[in-house]
């Protein structure tokens, strides 16, 4: 979704498109971080449900927050919890689905 929101945030607030595209590289540096991190965390303690819910909490409270953002730091580190909240929803849903069908859930990844 930041494509098109991109000239407009960058208008809004006062910087150049190279220095906006930056917030590209922060939502991929979140989704790499929150999906290592959940990877471990939820091996260790299996609270699929509670995972679910704080993941899809963390990317809809931050994606609704980054128009609001005041300046360009704060908005990279909203769109670094954007991609943290969407790897931790979707490690839970891979680690869910782990449960309900076995093993046969790594054959669906497979290419």
């Amino acid at each position: 979704m930041l494509g098109p929101t991109l000239p407009d945030l960058r208008k809004r607030l006062g910087v150049e498109y190279q220095e906006a595209a930056f917030a590209f590289a922060a939502q991929d540096v979140g989704l790499i971080c929150g999906g290592f991190l959940a990877g471990i965390t939820l091996d260790r303690f299996q609270y699929q449900g509670i995972f679910l819910a704080a993941g899809n909490a963390v990317y809809g409270a931050c994606f609704a927050a980054i128009p609001l953002s005041p300046n360009l730091y704060v908005m990279f580190a909203l769109f670094f919890l954007t991609g943290a909240g969407s790897a931790v929803t979707e490690t839970g849903i891979v680690y869910a689905k782990k449960f309900v069908l076995g093993n046969f859930v790594y054959l669906l990844h497979r290419d």
